[in-house]
């Protein structure tokens, strides 16, 4: 009798255990889907953080290309202006030397 209640409770333990032991792996997978879904949520943001910083990074080019096509007007704009003071200069010399050779 105590052999047969020994070997009942024996066997009681072991279903007890392999409970135990599948709850356990149960709760580490849940860990472990809990950690995947954090680093989802990281891989999301990170995503979000790339995208936002592409479409500023491609913002700036914008405005760097109107700065540098600004830039350029300028720089056109005072060589007109450059040209325009020779022009008249030329002019002047033009106008003196006929009034000289008239005299």
């Amino acid at each position: 009798m105590y052999i047969m209640s020994s070997m009942s409770e024996a066997s009681s333990n072991g279903i007890n255990g392999t409970l135990q032991l599948m709850k356990l792996e149960a709760q580490e997978w849940k860990l472990q889907a809990e950690e995947l879904k954090v680093s989802l949520k990281v891989a999301e943001c990170k995503v979000a953080q790339s995208t936002s910083l592409y479409r500023r990074a491609k913002s700036i080019e914008g405005l760097q290309g109107i700065k540098n096509a600004t830039l350029e007007h300028e720089r056109l704009e005072a060589q007109l202006k450059y040209a325009l003071s020779k022009l008249t200069t030329t002019r002047a010399q033009i106008t003196f030397l006929k009034k000289a050779a008239n005299i």
